[in-house]
């Protein structure tokens, strides 16, 4: 699915490697950096020490791994890429539309803090990956998980550590 977000060569990539996330070698960090090596546009020697902090760095590393998380919902299932709007979706087998499942992402991805060294989109994107896997396990033993509880579990990875602060309960 590409409504309604996406850069084109992210997409065309994903499309592409689809497959690879079914896997549980699917390796998140590898696919970050190949990600964050196509975003950058300039020549290294132009770069300042702080470009990994740029906004945007970011921005074209959370939007890629936003569409890792959008394809693992379509795999399941659980979104309409194909609604032209909200109501659509009512006809369908899914959840919610594609462009409700973006927007829901780009408000968790942003509250996501990059500076925190573990519980940051990286980690995000990681327990949605995993759940995503178990999810695909589950389905595959006939355990009958509905749809809605799919739904759950992936809201639930995604946004599970949103706003952590970094520090461990020691600090409280």
């Amino acid at each position: 699915g590409s409504a309604g977000g996406g850069s084109d060569s992210t997409l065309i990539g994903l499309q592409r490697d689809a497959h690879k996330i079914l896997s549980w070698s699917f390796n998140l960090f590898e696919y970050a950096q190949s990600i964050s090596s196509n975003a950058i546009d300039t020549d290294p020697t132009d770069r300042n020490e702080n470009f990994s902090d740029s906004w945007n760095f970011y921005s074209k590393l959370q939007e890629a791994l936003q569409e890792l998380i959008v394809t693992m919902f379509e795999q399941l299932n659980l979104i309409d890429c194909s609604a032209s709007n909200e109501q659509s979706n009512m006809d369908r087998k899914s959840i919610t539309s594609e462009r409700t499942l973006r927007r829901f992402l780009a408000i968790i991805c942003k509250r996501y803090n990059n500076k925190n060294p573990y519980h940051n989109v990286y980690h995000c994107v990681d327990v949605s990956h995993a759940t995503f896997l178990m999810i695909n396990m589950l389905k595959d033993s006939n355990a009958n998980l509905s749809q809605l509880e799919c739904f759950a579990l992936m809201v639930a990875a995604v946004a599970h550590d949103v706003d952590h602060p970094g520090v461990n309960n020691s600090y409280f």
